[in-house]
């Protein structure tokens, strides 16, 4: 009777069973995908194409030495994190957009990075709409943000050593991206640079009231816009010896110091408002 072949056959199936079972608990056996088939996690330093950083959250770039937050406050904010990206309390960089609670960075299927409100208004955008459908916003490690085109950046803030932004405070050295002009305030003086022979330059004035031989005066880019330069007085305190002339303007004007030289002042919108070239440039409105 054929019956002995089949039993022996259900008998082996069993045992086949049970050790694949003992070899699967033991670890021999492992019935997880390969890592290669897993889907990729989206890089924390970049913002792909559709994407939206949305209040409290935030991109940090490679490193971890910077990172960049879409705050609950509607601002968009650069902080240097230091070693170990532990003390993220720095601010490097901002929009200025802080009073608009609920905005949202969203990086457009066009290729246009655009700040929103909740109510779908557009605050701020890097006007790069047409310039690709696959963009990448990333943060890098030298605090540039930077919109791609594939390998071709379209937008980009520039670093710490090529523009003054957030209002409020000094304004150090600049440099050029290209590294051929720089700025500097040695503390009399500014001085745009070619290398070593000065383009552009404010020298202390011939005013009593000013300490001309004092090395403590400062470039400020003010809080109302303006960009101010003020050097000690003799009878004390310090005495405002030349402005820019754009107060008003508001807190999310920076100071760019361009390729060709120019010592820009511009707008949210990257409008310029003054310049070392041209002197004041009436507002875009």
């Amino acid at each position: 009777m054929p019956v002995l072949p089949s039993l022996r056959s259900a008998r082996w199936i069993r045992v086949l069973a049970i050790l694949a079972v003992l070899a699967v608990g033991g670890g021999l056996v492992s019935l997880t995908a390969p890592a290669t088939e897993a889907r990729a996690a989206a890089p924390t330093w970049a913002l792909a194409a559709g994407a939206t950083l949305q209040p409290g959250q935030f991109l940090t770039s490679p490193s971890g030495l910077w990172r960049l937050v879409m705050q609950t406050d509607g601002n968009l904010v650069l902080f240097s994190c230091g070693t170990g990206a532990t003390n993220c309390t720095n601010p490097y960089w901002s929009l200025g957009t802080s009073g608009q609670p609920g905005n949202r960075l969203t990086l457009q299927r066009d290729g246009n990075l655009v700040l929103y409100s909740p109510t779908g208004r557009v605050a701020w955008a890097t006007m790069t709409n047409g310039t690709g459908s696959t963009n990448v916003f990333q943060v890098q490690d030298d605090a540039n943000l930077v919109v791609y085109s594939g390998k071709r950046p379209v937008w980009s803030t520039g670093t710490p050593s090529t523009y003054a932004h957030v209002s409020g405070r000094a304004v150090g050295d600049l440099t050029s991206q290209n590294g051929r002009y720089t700025f500097g305030t040695p503390g009399n003086s500014m001085h745009v640079w070619d290398r070593n022979v000065p383009i552009w330059g404010v020298n202390c004035p011939n005013d009593g009231r000013v300490d001309c031989d004092s090395i403590a005066g400062q470039l400020v880019l003010q809080t109302d816009g303006n960009l101010v330069w003020y050097q000690p007085g003799r009878n004390g305190g310090r005495v405002a010896v030349w402005n820019s002339g754009t107060q008003g303007t508001g807190r999310t004007t920076y100071l760019q110091l361009q390729n060709d030289g120019n010592l820009v002042l511009l707008d949210l919108w990257r409008r310029p408002l003054w310049s070392s070239k041209t002197g004041l440039i009436r507002r875009v409105r």
